[in-house]
């Protein structure tokens, strides 16, 4: 009987072991390596900082370019045809999902 309880005592303090583990594991799953996380700040660094000495310039281009006529021509006719309609046709009622 001593030894069915040593038993149960073990496999208890076992899956409790376990579980603490398990419970330990998926939170460091969720936490970026330290390693991944310096590479992603390292190559993003530079990135960050080129791309902030020209973003608004980026967008007035951006922009330009989708709002040029033949860029909206190109746009609405392809619009179109993805929705099965023609150009110039009323769009579809919402729908009531």
């Amino acid at each position: 009987m001593q030894v069915l309880c040593s038993k149960q005592l073990m496999h208890g303090c076992c899956s409790a072991a376990q579980a603490r583990a398990e419970q330990l594991v998926q939170a460091a799953i969720k936490l970026p390596s330290k390693s991944r996380a310096a590479t992603k700040s390292l190559l993003r660094e530079q990135y960050c900082v080129d791309w902030a000495a020209y973003y608004v310039d980026e967008a007035k281009w951006g922009w330009e370019s989708l709002v040029h006529p033949q860029t909206v021509k190109v746009l609405g006719a392809t619009l179109a045809r993805l929705s099965g309609g023609k150009a110039g046709a009323k769009p579809a009622g919402s729908s009531k999902l």
